[in-house]
C-alpha cells in the first residue's frame, strides 16, 4: 500500500499503534488497514473531517450513539459546503472536478459503513425538505456518523480502549496534521 497523503499516513500508523495487544491473534488492525486500502484519498480526508466534527460536538456528553436510535438523533450534523470544501484543501483542477468527485466520496463512505444512508446534499430548501425542523445557512449537507466510522477514527488515532468511550472523551482524538475544519457545522438535533 502506497500512501498518497500525510493524513492517510497517520491514519495507519494510528490504526498500527491501536493493534497492539496482549492477545496473539487479535487481528481487529488487519480489517481496518484493508479498509483504509480500499478509501480514496478524499474519502479519508472527508471520513476524517466529519468525524472529527462529531467527535468535537459530542465530546464529554454522555449520549450513548452505540445505539442506532440514539445515534439516528445524536449523531447526525450539518457540514456547509465552504467548510467541507475548504477542509479539503483542494487545488483548481479538483475544484474543476468537485461534482464528480463529491458524488465519489458519498458513494464510498456510504457503501463501507463510515456514515449512514439518512443523507442529503444541496442547497437549504433542499435540506429543509430532508429536516423541516431546521433552517440551514447555506448549501452543504447532512449526514450521520456510525459505529464503523467510530472505530475507524479512535483507531486512526492508535487509541485502543473501546471506540465509544475515547470517541465521546474531550481529550483523546488529534491527529498531527493542521486541518482547518470551519465553525459552521452543527448538530441537526440541537436547539438553534
Amino acid at each position: 500500500m502506497v500512501c498518497e497523503s500525510e493524513l492517510e499516513t497517520e491514519c495507519l500508523g494510528g490504526v498500527l499503534a491501536s493493534s497492539r495487544t496482549e492477545i496473539s491473534r487479535d487481528d481487529r488492525a488487519a480489517s481496518l488497514i484493508a479498509l483504509i486500502g480500499r478509501l480514496s484519498t478524499y474519502q479519508l480526508r472527508t471520513h476524517y473531517i466529519m468525524y472529527a466534527l462529531a467527535q468535537r460536538a459530542l465530546a464529554g456528553q454522555a449520549v450513548t450513539v452505540g445505539e442506532s436510535n440514539v445515534r439516528d438523533r445524536a449523531g447526525a450534523f450539518f457540514l456547509p459546503h465552504d467548510d467541507w470544501v475548504g477542509a479539503m484543501a483542494l487545488s483548481a483542477a479538483e475544484h474543476h472536478e468537485w461534482d464528480s468527485i463529491s458524488g465519489h466520496i458519498f458513494n464510498g463512505l456510504m457503501r463501507e459503513g463510515l456514515m449512514d444512508e439518512r443523507f442529503a446534499y444541496g442547497s437549504p430548501e433542499t435540506l429543509r425538505d430532508f429536516a423541516p425542523w431546521r433552517t440551514f445557512p447555506a448549501q452543504g449537507f447532512v449526514y450521520t456518523i456510525s459505529m464503523l466510522g467510530i472505530e475507524l477514527f479512535t483507531a486512526a488515532h492508535g487509541l485502543t480502549e473501546p471506540a465509544l468511550k475515547v470517541f465521546l472523551d474531550p481529550g483523546k482524538c488529534s491527529i498531527d496534521e493542521d486541518i482547518d475544519l470551519g465553525a459552521g457545522s452543527f448538530k441537526l438535533f440541537d436547539p438553534p
